[in-house]
């Protein structure tokens, strides 16, 4: 019995022969599953990376660890697949050094187990002496939907039925509203999420992914009895099983009147007529225990955890 790695020159391949695996923890590779499905879906994998360490054993291959990452951005590691130690020491390190091998520049490790991403940055360090991998932030809070039944006797849905207000995708034409919010919600953030707007191309980036999600029908608004919106919410990261919230916005001027709730959970009662559970992340500055989501009955279930990778400090 050996392991192997296997760089993939395609990502649909690595989809392929890993995603079922992959979906028996889906909640824990949601990020590597996203990746991987988002670089299948473009003509080639340029210098993205796509890996594995398969185990040679009498009845075949066994997936031991895997890895997806896109260029000048951020790889997701999976969990691991094998409960013996070595086994998992000997996977991740023959990985790792394949990924620091590529063409692919890694700038942040993200994923949910502590255990995996701690064993990659032991490896990464290791193996690249020059480099060295930190945490900047507290780990984000992960947390998952509560049942239908719940939401809909929510304080919050009653509250958004009484006002006549409405939960609607967002049209092309709100496009620009769609871009200043979404720029909006990064500049809130920026000291958790640390956007990368050193380049001229920041807001481009911005336009570009909002009008994708806009054309994949991912962007609603939430909008006063009167017609117009006063707040924003994506469907992030669908999955086969689940799908994520993410960019829950509402401008300042409308703030502190429950419109953000309502909004979070008409949009959760109506994904989850599709989906069997939703994830969203929520940041670390704020009381795990009593915030917006938690008080709609979101469960803490876990932490997103992400590693900046930088050069030692001679």
């Amino acid at each position: 019995m050996s392991l192997s790695v296997r760089r993939y020159q395609d990502a649909q391949t690595f989809v392929t022969e890993t995603l079922e695996q992959l979906e028996k923890n889906e909640l824990d590779h949601t990020f590597l599953i996203w990746a991987a499905t988002k670089l299948a879906a473009q003509e080639t994998l340029g210098n993205a990376y796509c890996g594995a360490v398969w185990k040679k054993n009498d009845d075949g291959e066994e997936l031991m660890f895997a890895l997806v990452s896109f260029d000048n951005d951020m790889a997701f590691p999976s969990l691991f697949f094998t409960k013996d130690e070595q086994e998992q020491q000997d996977a991740v390190r023959m990985l790792v050094d394949d990924l620091i091998q590529a063409p692919t520049t890694v700038k942040i490790i993200q994923g949910y187990d502590p255990s995996s991403l701690y064993s990659v940055k032991e490896a990464w360090e290791s193996l690249s002496p020059s480099t060295e991998l930190t945490t900047s932030n507290d780990p984000f809070w992960s947390y998952v939907s509560p049942p239908v039944e719940e939401l809909a006797a929510s304080k919050a849905v009653a509250f958004g039925k009484e006002q006549g207000f409405t939960l609607r995708q967002a049209t092309f034409i709100e496009l620009p509203l769609v871009v200043e919010w979404t720029v909006a919600f990064i500049e809130f953030y920026k000291n958790l999420i640390k956007p990368d707007k050193e380049s001229g191309n920041f807001r481009d980036a911005v336009h570009f992914q909002c009008a994708d999600e806009l054309c994949q029908g991912n962007v609603y608004v939430w909008c006063h009895r009167e017609g117009y919106p006063v707040g924003m919410i994506w469907r992030r990261r669908p999955m086969k099983y689940g799908s994520s919230v993410g960019y829950v916005y509402t401008p300042p001027e409308y703030r502190g009147r429950g419109y953000g709730s309502a909004m979070v959970a008409i949009f959760s009662l109506q994904e989850l007529q599709t989906f069997q559970y939703l994830n969203l992340l929520v940041v670390p500055n704020r009381d795990p225990n009593d915030n917006l989501y938690a008080r709609l009955g979101y469960r803490l279930t876990n932490t997103s955890i992400q590693y900046h990778i930088s050069t030692c400090q001679q």
